[in-house]
């Protein structure tokens, strides 16, 4: 059974204490339905595209909407992607992180993350586990391409490196402005 897990990061820029990594997983064949509802949904809402940070502070697209506008675009975005979809969330406290790395620098073999990458780490090991449930399980990550996703694509490769001794991916394929991580068999 194949699923595909879209995460994207966020609260990554320095006002925040934590950087947050979150996202859904569906089955693959639900993904062109998804997205088509989807286009359907924010085109008739007259929305380019949905950044939580965006909708949160009314800013672009969401500019001047009320509560009660914003509450019936989030009811129906709920019905939409957060119900028929496993959804996830990983918060990486900041500070704590970089004490974490300060305290293992030197450590042989100690290999540090970003804070998207710790967080697309625990993501992945939470996503992995619990499709394990199904026969034959895969899975592939699609990860928003940008400046604080740069070192997801290499955990990826030394996590998958590690099961089985695999080798990992040695390229990631673009797909609508995402990367899609691709285990190779």
């Amino acid at each position: 059974m194949l699923f595909n897990a879209f995460l994207d990061d966020g609260t990554t820029d320095q006002h925040s204490d934590y950087a947050i990594v979150a996202g859904i997983v569906l089955r693959w064949e639900g993904v062109p339905t998804l997205e088509k509802v989807w286009g359907n949904f924010i085109a008739k809402r007259r929305v380019s595209h949905f950044h939580a940070l965006e909708f949160h502070d009314r800013t672009g697209d969401f500019e001047g909407w009320g509560s009660l506008k914003a509450q019936r675009f989030y009811d129906k975005l709920d019905k939409i992607i957060v119900k028929p979809c496993g959804r996830f969330s990983v918060a990486i406290d900041k500070k704590a992180h970089e004490e974490l790395k300060r305290k293992m620098k030197g450590v042989k073999g100690y290999m540090p993350n970003s804070n998207t990458g710790l967080g697309f780490r625990i993501a992945m090991d939470y996503i992995c586990r619990s499709i394990k449930i199904h026969p034959d399980p895969k899975v592939s990550f699609i990860i928003e391409d940008g400046p604080w996703t740069g070192d997801a694509l290499n955990t990826y490769n030394r996590i998958l490196a590690t099961v089985n001794n695999r080798r990992g991916s040695n390229k990631a394929h673009m797909f609508e402005g995402f990367f899609l991580f691709q285990k190779r068999k």
